[in-house]
């Protein structure tokens, strides 16, 4: 809902300007759950607001469904997290129940490693496609680029046109997004690190100043 939200608000008067109420709604509200699942669009893409989408499609579908992104679940714990440490609370609570380490620990660590990927794909797309191009010409499109990225990587298959005009090295890149966001960037770090060995020790709390 408040992707749907979102949407009218920033298209009400640029893409839906043309349509009735009721069309505005049902568009508002199917371009937030297809931007999270299936990919279909009814209106270019071109023409939206591409930040929405690209928040949209990064949060994706909730687990145990065929969508990508880093999973409802996981913006979910991450944001109890923070509202835990704002009001001072010593446990992560969720809808009655206190969230384990470990669960927060794989939450967190979706969220960074496909952070990463986008940031590590951003800039090989910025090398390889914008290498000999002075920055005031590119600045415009470093959006098109990360709505690809993105797009790729939690395996939404939106697009604004920008992957027609890419070199064969940014080609790779999206391919290689679109790879690792199917079988998920955790499993894929897992396995290739192999199994996790049994420690014989535990090294001593520390303490590091953070924020």
């Amino acid at each position: 809902m408040p992707g749907s939200l979102f949407f009218l608000i920033f298209e009400w008067d640029n893409t839906f300007n043309h349509e009735w109420i009721g069309p505005r709604l049902l568009e508002s509200l199917f371009l937030s759950i297809t931007a999270r699942t299936a990919g279909f669009n009814t209106v270019p893409t071109g023409n939206l607001t591409n930040m929405i989408l690209v928040f949209l499609m990064f949060v994706g579908a909730s687990p145990g469904s065929t969508g990508g992104g880093v999973k409802t679940t996981s913006i979910a714990i991450v944001w109890s997290l923070v509202k835990s440490k704002i009001f001072n609370r010593q446990d992560v609570e969720m809808f009655g129940h206190s969230i384990s380490y470990r669960v927060i620990a794989k939450a967190l660590s979706v969220i960074i490693l496909c952070s990463s990927m986008a940031f590590l794909a951003m800039m090989v797309l910025q090398a390889t496609e914008f290498g000999e191009l002075p920055h005031t010409e590119i600045r415009g499109m470093f959006l098109g680029q990360l709505f690809e990225v993105i797009s790729a990587l939690s395996t939404v298959r939106l697009s604004t046109g920008t992957t027609n005009h890419l070199f064969t090295a940014g080609l790779g890149v999206i391919m290689t997004c679109m790879f690792v966001g199917r079988i998920g960037p955790l499993v894929l770090a897992t396995s290739l690190i192999g199994e996790r060995r049994q420690l014989q020790f535990r090294y001593p709390e520390g303490e590091i100043m953070v924020g």
